[in-house]
């Protein structure tokens, strides 16, 4: 934002045209500010769905309720947002179809699976996931080879040393994009109201999904047409997997109806929705 001021702390903020809370926590701060001249919540996923039932999740969804309008990343989490009584636009993130594509030539080997394995981070369930994989070994033996990112640990302390590797946190997005490129399937959970960008980027790169039902990402991952689904399970969810080592006929069409789901998003239109609603040349939805 070249030649615009933009400050962190509420204190002897001057007057401006706009200000925005980008934690849902700073919703509070923002109603208490009163030189902006418009102010908004930029809303990424549902925060309240971090913390256990309590003090913390009872007043951030409260902040849902403050008319606040919002600027909300996917059209699911959106709806969410207005069910509580506040005005929003949303948008529909887009991919970088440039640098996360498909591979140039056809894997040979073992299937590569990759998994978004976080240990710390709860909505990504890392021990679904873990379980799951265990019987996809289990069952696929030397068929399968799986690989791990998003967080640093030792496969060994979880006892699944025989099971993955994992390459922990990646220096770079090219170093994300050519891991996927590697790998044929794509394991990530998201248990609260956002799809995540793991999804959007396996889509691009050619990587067929597979992920938790959940009824707030149904806008995005449709089972059997652009990804597979299953019940939070592990049995259910190695089962789905399993399909995809034995039928590689269902990973192509799987692989490239995702490509086509992701290819028509570009950024720039996502960005003027938003603009135009925030600058009040067009309602919010």
């Amino acid at each position: 934002l070249e030649g615009v001021a933009v400050r962190t702390r509420s204190e002897g903020l001057p007057t401006c045209d706009a200000a925005i809370a980008t934690a849902w926590e700073s919703a509070w701060r923002l109603v208490r500010f009163r030189d902006a001249r418009a102010k908004f919540m930029f809303v990424q996923d549902w925060e309240p769905d971090f913390y256990p039932a309590g003090s913390a999740s009872a007043m951030l969804t409260q902040a849902a309720r403050l008319g606040i309008p919002g600027i909300v990343n996917t059209p699911a989490l959106a709806d969410s947002y207005r069910a509580h009584g506040s005005p929003a636009v949303s948008f529909t993130p887009a991919v970088d179809t440039q640098r996360f594509r498909p591979a140039a030539t056809a894997a040979s080997g073992p299937l590569r699976i990759f998994f978004y394995g976080r240990p710390k981070t709860a909505r990504n369930a890392f021990g679904l996931g873990l379980a799951a994989l265990r019987l996809v070994k289990e069952r696929h033996g030397d068929g399968v080879q799986i690989v791990c990112a998003g967080e640093d640990f030792s496969p060994g302390q979880y006892g699944a040393a025989d099971v993955l590797e994992n390459l922990g946190q990646l220096e770079s997005l090219d170093r994300v994009a050519e891991l996927y490129r590697s790998c044929q399937v794509g394991l990530v959970f998201m248990l609260t109201r956002h799809p995540s960008y793991q999804p959007l980027e396996f889509m691009a790169s050619g990587v067929v999904t597979v992920t938790n039902e959940n009824p707030h990402t149904g806008w995005l991952l449709r089972h059997e047409e652009n990804a597979l689904l299953a019940p939070p399970v592990p049995v259910l969810v190695a089962d789905q997997i399993g399909r995809l080592v034995e039928d590689p006929g269902l990973r192509d069409r799987l692989a490239r109806a995702g490509r086509l789901t992701v290819e028509p998003v570009q950024w720039d239109e996502q960005f003027d929705r938003v603009w135009r609603s925030a600058t009040g040349h067009a309602p919010y939805e």
